[in-house]
């Protein structure tokens, strides 16, 4: 089976069905096209935590050996962009929820990261008061004593821990959500494996699937394609069936979710 769409967007995780939730707004039309089924691997089974974005200034000029080290004037550019969505996931639970029936377990939560050494917590202080020289003030201190109030079995060397806002959704509903959301504005979500590209004037026209059909895009490529491993991943389970977002509500969830309300790393 053959069909044409202005864009065809491999992989039905978070960002495939988002993609083509917001394309639809747009009037585009769209096809997913997915090997397994609904947020069948990492969109599934990831933490589904949406980073406080002032964090980030911190990570500029740091040495290029840390974790997450950014070039100096880097985050800005995309800053605003990153506080789009962390702002707008509040009324995305509201839209998502009347339009599909879905609830995506949206939910806040405290990020704490802990300061074992005197280092660590100049650094975090030197954060925070970055971000406040930035016009960001939801980040605060707390002391030792607070947080062995709410937390008694804290590691007694902390010294105190620097918290940040951060938001958290279910990731499998979260999904699923979007993926339903598009089916009702027009998307239609295709099981298959895509193994070739067809392309035509320097651009990607269509996708060669394993059973011998083919999905045409009629505009400028955009595929979303998501790392995969080989075999299945030791964590977890796969979702329980596939079809279409619509009729995956009475799936079973890859793996039960459990809320956490808040983080202390330790380290």
């Amino acid at each position: 089976m053959s069909g044409s769409y202005d864009v065809v967007i491999i992989g039905a995780g978070v960002a495939g069905c988002s993609i083509a939730l917001h394309l639809a707004k747009l009037g585009v039309r769209s096809q997913i096209i997915e090997r397994e089924s609904i947020a069948a691997r990492a969109s599934g089974k990831s933490w589904a935590v949406f980073a406080y974005p002032p964090r980030f200034l911190a990570l500029e000029g740091q040495p290029p050996e840390l974790l997450f080290s950014m070039p100096p004037g880097s985050v800005h550019s995309w800053l605003e962009l990153m506080w789009l969505g962390y702002h707008r996931l509040p009324d995305m639970a509201v839209e998502l929820r009347e339009a599909t029936g879905v609830d995506i377990g949206y939910g806040e939560l405290a990020w704490i990261r802990l300061a074992y050494t005197t280092q660590q917590e100049d650094a975090y202080r030197a954060a925070l008061a970055l971000q406040q020289q930035q016009g960001y003030h939801e980040g605060y201190w707390m002391e030792s004593g607070e947080l062995r109030t709410l937390f008694p079995g804290v590691n007694p060397l902390s010294r105190g821990g620097m918290a940040l806002p951060y938001l958290q959704v279910e990731p499998y509903r979260y999904t699923l959500a979007l993926g339903q959301a598009a089916e009702k504005r027009g998307v239609t979500i295709r099981q298959g494996e895509v193994v070739a590209f067809r392309k035509g004037g320097g651009k990607v026209r269509a996708a060669v699937l394993a059973t011998g059909g083919r999905s045409r895009q009629t505009r400028s490529s955009w595929p979303q394609v998501p790392g995969r491993p080989a075999r299945p991943p030791p964590w977890g389970a796969r979702s329980g069936c596939w079809s279409t977002a619509s009729s995956a509500s009475a799936c079973s969830r890859p793996y039960p979710f459990r809320r956490v309300g808040w983080w202390l790393p330790t380290a």
